[in-house]
């Protein structure tokens, strides 16, 4: 993951990019909840959904693995084919966890490096 792009977006911005980081960790939380009942429900139409827009939202962080996972995961739902979704499933909320971990590592380093918010 790279977050060059989103410093540069905001131009070092403290304020305003610590507030976008944790927007975005409370929205990934709230897409994963989405993510993990479309798949214990077998929902493709939701899940394809919820994926669609995570997908979209990593892209500004260069999430490539997560958004690798989100499509083979779409595509095992499409295909018919769970005997490989709990793998996917297990791989999907692994690779969740390690961006939220990353985001919440960056805004450590930007409180600490800048002093209290």
């Amino acid at each position: 993951m790279n977050s060059d792009y989103i410093r540069e977006l905001f131009e070092n911005d403290r304020r305003s990019l610590l507030k976008y980081y944790r927007a975005f960790l409370q929205e990934l939380g709230e897409m994963t909840t989405e993510l993990e009942r479309a798949a214990a429900l077998r929902d493709y139409q939701t899940f394809r959904d919820a994926a669609h827009k995570t997908k979209t939202s990593l892209q500004l962080f260069k999430a490539d693995r997560l958004r690798e996972v989100l499509q083979m995961t779409r595509e095992v739902y499409q295909n018919g084919d769970w005997t490989q979704l709990p793998e996917l499933q297990q791989e999907l909320l692994r690779e969740l966890e390690n961006t939220r971990a990353f985001l919440r590592d960056e805004m450590k380093v930007w409180e600490e490096s800048n002093g209290p918010q």
